[in-house]
């Protein structure tokens, strides 16, 4: 794989988990506010019907007709939920019943409370698409009756649940400075609601389809930004091949201020220490040559001149011979001690000299 994909992939990977992980966290917090947005709206209300059970205990001198009648907290339930007034509740309607709820009394059926016996259960509503409507009875307001317990001040049940021990809101029934009891509403355990359900799934399907878009639109960009990354180091491919080719006048002539910018630069500075190299080896080249072409052509001129009888062979002919073979030798072996140097294993070691010295002589 080329760069620029490997970059490709590690973003649309790193992308991918942190929509994902955003669905799955705004899926849960959003349940979880959802809840405890009802649950506090239901709580709102439950404060509303603890002040009907109050004027019913003032009514009534007492819980009497409660703990006998333990119908009558859901009507008191029903009417605090509906924001009616004590006044306003028709105690002679009958209140619908959802046949799946468990009996609140004793294992029975709760009494009908009123002298006129019970109409007919209504039939069941025909199925519907779409999600289902908030009607002013429906089984949600029964589970909500259901949530209540009323209690006194001995904590004893007087009707209503009696699993409100655990997860319950507790509302302290005042009369003047004198506790009478406590109403306790059970905290909603999970969104209970077919609309509730609904309502997150729509969220949920909404969040999917906007995750989607942000990842279709992430990648796009990370394609966009790996080919950007990815340009200038092309770019220096390139220059590095001609002068891999002898080319060391090429340049990567990127002007950016980054780390792919001092990079640039720092290719630059080499192929231009390349291309100073090159000539210096070419110029160093050319004075050995002509060094060294010296001397040689003297030899070759003095031995010619001894050959043919221009001079003769004696002392001083001999000893202008040994002073170019000396002069020869000298440039050998400065040229051995510059390959020393190059290749590292040039012998040397430090001394203190005096320089007035070293010029006087």
């Amino acid at each position: 794989m080329r760069l620029w994909q490997r970059i490709f992939l590690v973003s649309a990977v790193l992308v991918l988990l942190t929509t994902m992980a955003l669905i799955a966290l705004q899926q849960a917090r959003l349940e979880r506010g959802l809840l405890g947005y009802l649950d506090r709206i239901e709580l709102d209300r439950a404060h509303n019907v603890a002040a009907l059970v109050l004027e019913d205990y003032q009514q009534h001198g007492g819980f009497a007709m409660l703990s006998e009648r333990p119908q009558r907290l859901g009507r008191l339930v029903e009417a605090g939920r509906a924001d009616l007034s004590y006044a306003q509740i028709d105690w002679q309607r009958p209140p619908p019943r959802d046949e799946r709820a468990p009996p609140m009394h004793d294992g029975q059926p709760p009494p009908w409370d009123g002298d006129r016996p019970p109409p007919p259960p209504p039939p069941p509503p025909p199925p519907r698409e779409g999600p289902p409507q908030r009607p002013g009875q429906s089984p949600d307001a029964l589970d909500f009756v259901q949530r209540f317990g009323l209690f006194d001040a001995q904590g004893r049940r007087v009707a209503g649940n009696p699993n409100t021990t655990q997860s319950a809101h507790i509302l302290p029934l005042m009369l003047a400075t004198q506790k009478i009891g406590e109403l306790r509403l059970i905290k909603l355990p999970a969104l209970n609601s077919e609309w509730d359900r609904h309502f997150v799934r729509d969220q949920l399907r909404a969040s999917i389809v906007l995750g989607l878009i942000v990842l279709a639109i992430a990648l796009l960009a990370s394609i966009f930004l790996a080919r950007l990354l990815t340009a200038p180091l092309r770019a220096l491919s390139q220059t590095a091949k001609r002068i891999a080719d002898g080319d060391f006048s090429a340049r990567s002539s990127i002007q950016r201020t980054d780390e792919i910018g001092e990079l640039a630069q720092t290719f630059d500075r080499t192929a231009q220490a390349l291309e100073q190299a090159r000539d210096a080896r070419r110029r160093w080249t050319a004075d050995i040559s002509h060094e060294l072409r010296t001397p040689v052509t003297v030899l070759r001129a003095e031995i010619q001149a001894l050959e043919d009888g221009v001079r003769k062979a004696d002392a001083a002919a001999l000893a202008s011979l040994a002073s170019e073979i000396e002069r020869l030798t000298m440039l050998i072996e400065d040229l051995y001690q510059l390959s020393l140097s190059d290749i590292g294993a040039l012998d040397y070691r430090f001394e203190l000299i005096d320089l007035r010295e070293l010029v006087n002589t």
